[in-house]
């Protein structure tokens, strides 16, 4: 199965089926990555043997990891295991809300951070350098080269590639993308964006059923509980409506989670802060808001958070100091 699977509801027939073991292994043959499942046992278990897991992982670049929660109540999905160290560390550098699971002794992300995160994927993998025997060719056809720059960090470069990549996608957070110094050579660097081209067209693969039910739904207005991370995401100018006062409010979303309410009814939580003015200076406040399940299909303008449209945007931008004139 891959990682779209019990993604939205209610299933596609097509996306219940799965893989046969040869095919899988057929897919993985002379690839740098490998799938594998576990499930939920007082925490994730491998479903194989740890030492063969163990062997064959050893120079894997990235293991698909397919977890499956059962009755537990953990969710099922996909977790990305990382292997490289000079891909773990340009990850670190570039997406700092994904450090939790990239500092563990096995580092790892959830793929669908990956996924909501593919515009930077897209700009990362696009300047993979060419694979080294691609470069010995060009050597060997009389194509110069520049000097080795091997002991030379990769922050130098890394800098250079920001303003190469154009702007951001306006929606993001700008703290949410600083860049941090690598502390890696040239040659790790150069690795790792190759490896990071990998994981990239492994996550477009991945969740190209995902991304095609997305657009269908969007397009139409709707969506469905089980893709309310893709719809709402980690850095997007989000409305709502304050809890004491009911009045329009705006606030930039910092992260999500299935989870259960106080009744064990299960929940979306879109996390967030927001700028409140006490009348002397502006003070960052937290913001949660929950979105209670549903079947099938809503209607994302019925939703209790919804995307900050241009007129609400329009319509808070400056609102507090008409208010204090």
């Amino acid at each position: 199965m891959g990682a779209s699977i019990d993604l939205f509801d209610p299933p596609e027939p097509e996306l219940l089926v799965e893989k046969p073991a040869e095919e899988k292994k057929e897919e993985e043959q002379g690839k740098k990555w490998k799938r594998k499942t576990q499930v939920w046992q007082y925490g994730w278990r491998d479903a194989e043997p740890p030492q063969a897991r163990k062997k064959e992982d050893e120079n894997l670049v990235f293991v698909a990891i397919e977890r499956y929660g059962g009755n537990s109540g953990q969710e099922d999905h996909m977790w990305i295991e990382i292997n490289s160290q000079p891909l773990n560390e340009l990850l670190k550098s570039e997406f700092k809300y994904l450090l939790e699971g990239l500092l563990d002794d096995d580092p790892g992300v959830d793929a669908r951070e990956l996924y909501v995160s593919r515009e930077r994927l897209a700009e990362l993998a696009a300047m993979a350098p060419p694979e080294e025997e691609l470069q010995l060719k060009s050597n060997l056809d009389g194509v110069e080269t520049k000097k080795s720059e091997d002991d030379q960090p990769a922050k130098e470069q890394n800098d250079k590639s920001i303003d190469k990549t154009g702007p951001r996608d306006h929606i993001t957070i700008p703290d949410e993308s600083i860049i941090t110094p690598l502390e890696l050579s040239k040659t790790d660097y150069n690795q790792a964006l190759r490896e990071i081209k990998l994981l990239y067209e492994f996550i477009i693969d991945e969740f190209q059923k995902v991304d095609d039910k997305l657009k269908r739904l969007t397009a139409d207005g709707m969506i469905s509980w089980k893709l309310l991370w893709a719809f709402i995401r980690r850095g997007q100018r989000l409305e709502t409506s304050h809890s004491s006062t009911g009045e329009k409010q705006g606030f930039i979303m910092t992260s999500w989670e299935y989870s259960t309410d106080c009744t064990g009814r299960p929940v979306f939580l879109v996390h967030g802060r927001w700028l409140e003015w006490t009348g002397y200076r502006y003070t960052q406040q937290a913001i949660t808001r929950q979105i209670p399940d549903f079947a099938g299909l809503k209607k994302s303008a019925d939703l209790p958070v919804q995307h900050l449209s241009s007129e609400s945007f329009e319509e808070l931008t400056g609102m507090l100091f008409e208010r204090y004139e």
